[in-house]
């Protein structure tokens, strides 16, 4: 009775401790084999002890859920680094008699992972089912045991593995297990880990259509195109365009149908992204997979020069994000003021960054650029930008593309014929700055449009928040230069001294100049405090104890002015209060130097003994 007991007891914890990881066949699938996980998993996980598993949900997908690997029981795709860990998937399939080396399937499905090069990464096999993978072992070669493709890893976007020869004729007639194997060695490594999606094998009888490609990209119209199949299918190609990722099942209805090789699509949104698939129609009964196509954004409207925003009322952007954790978005939780583009882990709410996922991610407009510009017409560029991010691998860059050039999320803008990068990485710095470049030669897009690209860039390592923001752009061909150098000179409780170079010519109109209380920049349209010849102006009748903002811009004629350039700002000293001074805050008479920072000194109620007090605070008090 005892040993029975202890036997019965082992059995139990080696089921749950993973060392018996399987104690019943799955109900076989068979082909066509579908499976979206949208609604549910069939395939079983096996995942032993180890501290990286497979895990079912929503964490990731290719639109919808997925299997993916998690150290956090599904919450995340993420993993333990530093934990050894080798983990599988599978489903068994059955393969028709008759099956033959002729007569090849196609297995195709939607993977993801960065991982690390050729220590973490997923591998797909093909084994016996009379075969069980065990947790913490890697598949190995061996009689009847195939590996599909090769190593997959280094993508953070999600990719589509294709193959339409794979052979089965050493299964034919048997039970096939298909399986997903995740293996990292514990050391270094980048997030996310693997993660499967959308799975379709078949033995085809109606082939499907190659190279898919999008060509001849407009604002409101496109062309796709492909490889058709030999011989050409009966009932001609069906396709599916989404501005959705979520790819299309058997049942979907298609956008059209095609006898052609190639559809032109209409009325389509400006400064839209993409996506679309294509499949073979051989019978009302028999039709290919559907081919995913690559994915790609029509063009916006071309703004015209002078082009300003400030992103106070709207975003005129366009938004590079694919399936990248950070992204790029339009809010307030970031602005120089108040509003912005920057980077966000949480959909906006704030300008936080997840520091161990690599992403890459662009903002884009479309502006057009007037014929017969020429290198002697240089243009100015000015923009707010903030990012403190890491020293060499977390930053903002700043590109002139043609229209023509997609950026992709996920890869790096390079060098290369008519891109043109403008100034270098943009990092470490935790107050807004001011980036402005009056030499920007446009010669090469005259005539053209030119796409202005802001790209973020981490590594999936270090870093530090926030990540990059941008705010305050303007991009003209000046014809009325703007004064440079604005310095703020002797200050007193109710006067100060400011000053710039100014231009040569001197402007007909002179200089404007702007003073604000208010961090917030003033518009080509905001009515100047004053104007003056000179290139100093004496400001009086100041507030003791208070912080002033400034700008100032030349006016060449009623019509023609330059941008607004900001000085430095800054604070008129107090009246010194005398002994003995007594400050039980029912006013404040103290002073604040909190400049751009999160934490902010405040004088309120939120904290006091009793009843007001100044303190810090995080939400304006």
């Amino acid at each position: 009775m005892i040993k029975t007991f202890t036997n019965l007891l082992l059995l139990f914890c080696f089921v749950n401790f993973g060392f018996i990881p399987l104690l019943h066949a799955q109900a076989v699938a068979t082909l066509p084999y579908t499976q979206d996980f949208n609604t549910s998993n069939d395939f079983t996980l096996l995942n032993g002890t180890q501290v990286n598993k497979w895990s079912y949900g929503s964490a990731a997908g290719n639109g919808g859920n997925s299997i993916y690997i998690s150290n956090d029981n599904g919450v995340t795709n993420n993993y333990t680094l530093n934990s050894l860990s080798t983990v599988q998937a599978y489903r068994d399939i059955a393969v028709p008699a008759g099956t033959t080396a002729s007569s090849p399937a196609t297995l195709s499905f939607d993977w993801r992972t960065v991982g690390e090069g050729t220590f973490d990464y997923l591998r797909v096999w093909l084994v016996p089912s009379t075969f069980i993978p065990t947790p913490g072992t890697q598949i190995t070669a061996g009689a009847g045991r195939i590996q599909v493709g090769g190593n997959l890893n280094a993508q953070a976007t999600w990719q589509t593995y294709l193959n339409t020869t794979v052979n089965l004729a050493t299964f034919a007639g048997t039970n096939m297990r298909l399986v997903f194997e995740w293996r990292n060695d514990g050391s270094l490594g980048t997030q996310p880990p693997g993660a499967i999606d959308n799975i379709n094998m078949l033995i085809p009888t109606c082939s499907a259509p190659t190279a898919l490609a999008a060509n001849t990209i407009a604002t409101t119209n496109a062309t796709i195109s492909w490889t058709g199949i030999t011989p050409a299918p009966a009932n001609g190609y069906q396709y599916y365009v989404s501005t959705t990722a979520t790819p299309p099942t058997n049942t979907t209805i298609p956008t059209g149908t095609s006898t052609a090789t190639s559809v032109v699509l209409n009325t389509l949104l400006p400064s839209t992204t993409y996506y679309f698939w294509v499949r073979a129609i051989c019978s009302n009964t028999d039709s290919s997979i559907w081919s995913a196509g690559p994915q790609f954004s029509t063009t916006q409207i071309p703004a015209l020069l002078p082009y300003s925003q400030n992103f106070t009322t709207v975003n005129d952007f366009g938004f590079v994000n694919g399936t990248q954790t950070n992204k790029w978005f339009y809010g307030s939780a970031a602005g120089n003021v108040p509003n912005s583009i920057y980077i966000s882990n949480d959909n906006g709410v704030t300008n936080n960054y997840t520091i161990t996922s690599l992403s890459v991610v662009q903002a884009y407009r479309d502006i057009a650029v007037p014929a017969g510009t020429t290198a002697a017409s240089p243009a100015l560029l000015s923009f707010d930008w903030l990012a403190v991010g890491e020293g060499c691998c977390d930053y903002l860059r700043v590109w002139l593309v043609p229209s023509s050039f997609t950026p992709v999320a996920g890869t790096q803008i390079t060098a290369g014929t008519g891109r043109i990068q403008i100034g270098g990485n943009l990092n470490a710095q935790t107050a807004w700055q001011n980036y402005l470049n009056t030499n920007v030669n446009l010669a090469s897009f005259a005539g053209t449009t030119v796409r202005l690209v802001f790209e973020w860039r981490n590594d999936g390592s270090l870093g530090t928040a926030p990540a990059g923001a941008i705010d305050n752009i303007n991009f003209q061909i000046p014809t009325c230069k703007l004064p440079t150098a604005p310095v703020v000179g002797t200050v007193t409780s109710t006067t100060a001294t400011i000053s710039w170079t100014g231009t040569v010519p001197a402007p007909a109109i002179g200089y404007q100049y702007f003073l604000s209380t208010n961090p917030t920049p003033p518009v080509a349209t905001t009515i100047p405090t004053g104007t003056t010849a000179a290139t100093s102006v004496p400001l009086t009748g100041l507030l003791p104890n208070t912080t002033y903002y400034w700008w100032v811009r030349a006016a060449c004629s009623a019509t023609d002015r330059s941008i607004w350039i900001g000085g430095p700002s800054f604070t008129t000293t107090q009246i010194p209060a005398t002994i003995p001074y007594v400050q039980p805050f029912t006013a404040n008479d103290f002073g604040f130097v909190n400049g751009t920072q999160v934490n902010k000194w405040v004088y309120g109620n939120a904290a006091g003994n009793t009843p007001n007090a100044i303190y810090v605070s995080n939400d304006n008090g």
